[in-house]
């Protein structure tokens, strides 16, 4: 695969945030498992999906999912909610218009607990015109992430060629991160989705911790906003 970097025409946000209306939504999967007592208005279209995450229609009239992966195996470590293990089990599928599904992308970066559950890698795609990019998620401390070169390829925004199986680094939000941290605290990235823009290029929300931010750095990556930390309750049925 292309992985040099370069970061020449992206306008990004690289703080934990929120994009403009219009983000693409996030699929929901699992595995080859699905439950197909759906009612007649619900069909399934896209099976044995390794964590799927955001999608997008694309010029050609398909839609195109990014799958976080099942990790691999490893290295390991320990990760925010327990043990990871990293592999190239990424990708993207592609759903034709008559239902046709295949990987276009494959053996992208993904980190996951150790049976392959809560994978990150691939998080959302998005296109400009016929040019597809996609965000590469990592939610870890950098200060852990950078100790693993393996994941040196992750916190990443990628361009990427699904007829060659190819993609190759824009933008490092990793990187910028490290060099600026906008948020001013842990310097941790997790880009979760990307929208293309007429004007701005594309637009990733990041989703590391958020107090108040400095003066924004200079392009090509540059940060759009940056939101404060918010306690909510967990959910009722993780019984805490």
């Amino acid at each position: 695969m292309l992985r040099s970097t370069t970061s020449r025409f992206v306008a990004l946000f690289g703080a934990a945030a929120l994009a403009v209306a219009g983000l693409p939504a996030a699929a929901a999967g699992d595995d080859d498992k699905h439950d197909d007592n759906h009612g007649d208005d619900v069909k399934v279209i896209a099976s044995g999906l390794n964590s799927p995450r955001g999608l997008v229609f694309g010029p050609d009239g398909a839609l195109y999912v990014a799958e976080s992966g099942k990790g691999g195996d490893g290295p390991c470590f320990e990760g925010p909610e327990g043990p990871s293990c990293f592999g190239e089990s990424g990708s993207v599928t592609r759903i034709s218009m008559s239902g046709d599904q295949s990987r276009v992308l494959t053996g992208m970066p993904s980190i996951a607990a150790e049976d392959g559950s809560a994978g990150l890698g691939p998080s959302d795609v998005s296109f400009h015109k016929d040019q597809m990019f996609v965000t590469v998620g990592l939610g870890l401390d950098l200060d852990v992430s950078k100790k693993i070169p393996e994941l040196d390829d992750m916190g990443q925004l990628v361009k990427a060629d699904p007829h060659e199986n190819e993609w190759k680094t824009v933008a490092d939000l990793a990187d910028f991160e490290d060099k600026f941290n906008p948020t001013g605290d842990e310097e941790n990235v997790n880009p979760n989705s990307v929208v293309d823009t007429p004007h701005r290029g594309q637009i990733v929300a990041d989703a590391p911790p958020t107090p108040p931010p400095p003066p924004p750095p200079p392009p090509p990556v540059r940060v759009l906003a940056t939101f404060p930390n918010v306690m909510v309750d967990a959910p009722p049925n993780m019984g805490l």
